[in-house]
C-alpha cells in the first residue's frame, strides 16, 4: 500500500510539477473523502470527522476520527463533538479534539 502511494506521489509531482506536499495532502483529503463514503455516508454518524495521516517516507497511512470537546450546552452534533462532562477533565478541555484511530480504506478505493 505504501509503494504504491509514493509511486503516484513521485510520478505525479514529476510529470506535473506539484509539489510532493500537494500531492501528499490532497491524497489525505481523498482517502477521508471515501472513508467518509464507505463507511459513514446514511448512518447516525454521517456528519464525523476524520483526518488521515500518510507518512512521507513510508507511503503507509493511518485514519483517525475526530471528535471535539465543547460545552454541555452546545453539544448538537454527538457524531463529530464530545460533551465536556462525557469526558475526562483532567485530560481534556473544551476545544480539543480527541482522535481515535479507526479502519482506513484501501488505497485503491479512492478511484471508487
Amino acid at each position: 500500500m505504501g509503494r504504491e502511494i509514493l509511486t503516484v506521489v513521485e510520478t505525479v509531482s514529476n510529470e506535473k510539477g506539484v509539489s510532493r506536499e500537494a500531492i501528499f495532502e490532497a491524497l489525505e483529503q481523498a482517502l477521508v473523502a471515501a472513508t467518509k463514503k464507505r463507511f459513514y455516508e446514511g448512518t447516525h454518524a454521517e456528519e464525523a470527522q476524520l483526518r488521515v495521516e500518510i507518512d512521507r517516507k513510508t507511503g503507509d497511512y493511518r485514519t483517525f476520527r475526530q471528535w471535539t470537546v465543547v460545552a454541555d450546552e452546545d453539544h448538537e452534533m454527538p457524531a463529530c463533538q464530545d460533551a465536556i462532562s462525557d469526558v475526562d477533565p483532567a485530560k481534556w478541555s473544551i476545544g480539543d479534539v480527541r482522535e481515535l484511530e479507526v479502519e482506513s480504506i484501501e488505497f485503491g478505493r479512492i478511484a471508487a
